[in-house]
């Protein structure tokens, strides 16, 4: 793999570092970085990259090895009943498929991520970002609030089951079998880290451009209002002293590279979020089902309460993605609305004719996060996957009914 530089700016690479160095960790992003003047290079690292394979395969094979162990034992502590063993073989096979296919595919992605870079760089050129350590700090503690969210379930789950297989002299059988699998199954969260940061980026350069936009229709009302008439300025000169032709021509050229950071984020990202959305859906049909088995059966409350927890895990993760697209559409359909509201003031010449390509440009390039075109990340996608669970739960209870053994028995 060769060696490719993308310059990044220092503002940039500080929002950025905090989530690079907790994916890169954990294998999902094998890139390093190095300063070289005012701005920062990144690139694909060698020893990163065989970092991340070594881990993916250790983490895919262990945890394979366990389950499978787990499933054919007689003594298995997870798997009390043919419906909860295949249904959990499902459950956590696809978490390390998920993880491993995330890991995998990265470094073939990376010139996607080169792309994203590249247009984030080229943006703050012309419009400078702004409260970079408000924004690094958001990042931060977005982070901090997932991980330790997913840490205080995993860590309940494992005392859980680890106080059920001591009660059997099981607990060190269960540790070897499932901690790894486990430790892979935090890893999942991580992968998603970086599409719903992407967007979040992407969202606050459509801000910038909307506030630019905005200024100028503000400054236009001001001189309404003061009925000012405007007067005929050179093509070169500013329009209002915000917009001209110049810097709609800039706008345009921004809004492009807008369009060309979401394709980028889509590529890049494609099948680890498609997996994810995937990941998703099984947990939020398997679980529900988990919890009301133990409820319908009168079964044990931590573990009941640890179903609800599990419930509402996955449902957050769903919604950090979903909203986080869809805040940055709503956005984008204020820049529509921005340039509409403008196209209607009564603009010099130049600038209305450049305001009418840059209309024609909005409804033509248009804002879409999907995976390979077959998803699309908008509210739209919580009716049809809510639709999914409630089919695949009414499936399971005709294979398995409510009355069936619980999950986890007290005796």
């Amino acid at each position: 793999m060769h060696r490719t530089e993308i310059p990044v700016s220092s503002d940039l690479y500080h929002v950025l570092q905090p989530f690079i160095f907790v994916t890169r960790a954990f294998g999902f992003m094998p890139i390093a970085a190095s300063k070289k003047g005012a701005h920062y290079v990144v690139y694909l690292s060698r020893l990163y990259t065989a970092y991340s394979y070594a881990l993916g395969s250790f983490m895919m094979f262990w945890s394979l090895g366990g389950l499978h162990e787990d499933f054919h034992a007689s003594n298995s502590v997870r798997m009390s009943n043919s419906t909860v063993k295949y249904v959990t073989l499902i459950d956590l096979g696809e978490v390390m498929v998920t993880v491993f296919i995330g890991i995998v595919v990265t470094p073939f992605k990376i010139k996607h991520l080169w792309r994203l870079l590249t247009c984030f760089h080229k943006i703050d050129a012309m419009i400078p970002p702004k409260r970079i350590k408000k924004e690094r700090k958001i990042v931060i503690i977005s982070m901090v609030v997932a991980i330790l969210c997913v840490l205080y379930v995993l860590t309940y789950e494992l005392y859980l089951w680890g106080e059920v297989s001591n009660k059997n002299g099981l607990y060190w059988v269960f540790m070897k079998r499932y901690f790894i699998l486990f430790s892979t199954y935090f890893m999942v969260f991580i992968e998603e880290m970086p599409y719903w940061n992407f967007t979040r980026l992407i969202r606050r350069r459509i801000e910038a451009l909307n506030e630019v936009l905005r200024r100028g229709l503000d400054v236009f009302r001001s001189f309404t209002k003061l009925w000012i008439t405007p007067v005929k300025m050179k093509k070169n000169s500013g329009s209002f002293g915000i917009l001209s032709y110049d810097k709609v021509v800039n706008l345009m050229k921004i809004y492009e590279l807008i369009g060309d950071s979401v394709d980028a984020t889509n590529d890049f990202c494609g099948v680890s979020i498609l997996c994810i959305m995937f990941s998703c859906l099984i947990h939020l049909v398997v679980t529900p089902y988990f919890l009301l088995v133990e409820v319908a059966n009168g079964g044990f409350f931590f573990f009941i309460f640890l179903q609800f927890s599990w419930t509402m895990l996955h449902c957050g993760r769903l919604m950090v993605i979903v909203e986080t697209c869809q805040y940055c559409l709503d956005e984008h359909q204020k820049t529509v609305e921005l340039v509409f509201k403008l196209l209607s003031c009564e603009l010099q010449e130049d600038v209305k004719d450049q305001m009418k390509l840059f209309a024609l440009q909005l409804s033509g390039r248009k804002v879409r996060f999907t995976s390979f075109s077959m998803m699309k990340f908008n509210r739209s996608l919580l009716t049809a996957i809510g639709g999914s669970i409630t089919t695949f739960l009414v499936i399971l209870f005709q294979f398995g009914s409510v009355g069936s053994d619980v999950y986890y028995s007290r005796d």
